[in-house]
C-alpha cells in the first residue's frame, strides 16, 4: 500500500492504480487499500470503478454522506462537497444528500446553488 501511496504523491497515477489494485488482490479483506484505490480511480474520472472500489472496502452512501458532515462542522466547505459528490457515485441522489449540499453552499454565501439544490 506504501508503494501505491508513493506512486500517487509523485503523481504518477496509472503506477498508483496498479499498485493498489496488487495489494488488494494480496489482502482482499483490508478496506484501506480499495479506499485508496477509489480515490486513485475518482483523480482519473472513473466514478464507476471508484463507486466498485469503495463498494468492496464495506462503504455505503451514508458513510461519504457522515464524513461530509464533519467537514461541515469544522467549515471545510469545500472538502464536505468532496464527501458528498462520493456519496452520489456510491449511491443514489437521494433528498438528505441534496439537503446537506443545500447547507454547504447556504453557509458558503452560495444562496443561488442552494436553493438550487434543494429544489
Amino acid at each position: 500500500m506504501q508503494l501505491g501511496r508513493a506512486y500517487c504523491l509523485a503523481g504518477q497515477t496509472g503506477e498508483a492504480i496498479n499498485a493498489y489494485t496488487k495489494y488488494t488482490s494480496l489482502r482482499p479483506s483490508n478496506p484501506l487499500g480499495y479506499i485508496e484505490l477509489g480515490i486513485e480511480y475518482e483523480s482519473i474520472g472513473s466514478s464507476d470503478l471508484a463507486a466498485r472500489a469503495w463498494q468492496n472496502a464495506g462503504l455505503v452512501q451514508q458513510d461519504f454522506i457522515l464524513a461530509g458532515e464533519q467537514e461541515h462542522v469544522i467549515k471545510h466547505y469545500h472538502a464536505a462537497l468532496q464527501w458528498y459528490k462520493r456519496a452520489k457515485t456510491i449511491g443514489t441522489k437521494d433528498g438528505e444528500l441534496m439537503y446537506y449540499q443545500g447547507l454547504v453552499y447556504d453557509d458558503m454565501g452560495e444562496t443561488e446553488k442552494a436553493i438550487n439544490t434543494l429544489y
